[in-house]
């Protein structure tokens, strides 16, 4: 298979937390979704519609992003502490990278791990692309995400998220998709923009 590996550089970009939403207001917005049980539930998450909230000041900060009209609460816990191996997006549907913002559980007992495929096989399921061989990956690459710190996510790679923790503290992050064509123009706009750290 080859020893292709990624690097960081390559998979996150740091933003600038005090050019987006901040994580404390994504915090309450993540506990009123759960005390009205507001969205929808799915395989690793909570799927909530934009529309939901109306035009609220909070989304004010991301006008002028190409932001889908969906976020998402990815939620993993010791009992359940995985997604399965996935990509957001496919060749050609602009879904190359998301606005990540972990929120809680997110440090070094947790990492999201990148693989390569010589070839894959995918299973849609919820919007995601689910291998369907990932017998046959090779980890090429993980990050840390830290709580407090959002980054620019590359999510047309597989890759998994994984919570380490042996408490019950769950590992939550926000997940925003931007309709971008590659890693690249989505990295050249956000630092055009002066979002990148």
């Amino acid at each position: 298979m080859g020893n292709r590996k990624f690097h960081t550089e390559s998979l996150v970009l740091n933003l600038r937390p005090d050019r987006l939403i901040w994580s404390q207001t994504w915090e309450s917005i993540f506990k009123r979704v759960r005390y009205y049980k507001m969205g929808r539930n799915f395989g690793y998450g909570i799927e909530l519609d934009v529309d939901d909230f109306g035009a609220t000041k909070i989304f004010r900060e991301l006008t002028g992003l190409p932001l889908h009209d969906k976020f998402y609460f990815l939620i993993t816990n010791r009992r359940s502490p995985e997604f399965p191996i996935h990509v957001d997006g496919t060749h050609g549907n602009r879904n190359v990278a998301s606005i990540n913002w972990p929120l809680m559980g997110c440090d070094e007992q947790s990492v999201t791990q990148y693989y390569h495929f010589d070839q894959m096989r995918f299973d849609n399921v919820d919007g995601s692309y689910f291998i369907s061989n990932p017998e046959d990956g090779e980890l090429a690459g993980s990050v840390v995400l830290k709580d407090n710190q959002p980054v620019l996510f590359r999510s047309d790679i597989p890759h998994r998220g994984y919570c380490g923790r042996h408490d019950n503290q769950m590992r939550v992050i926000v997940k925003w998709g931007l309709y971008y064509g590659s890693w690249t123009e989505a990295c050249k706009a956000f630092r055009d923009a002066d979002l990148a750290a």
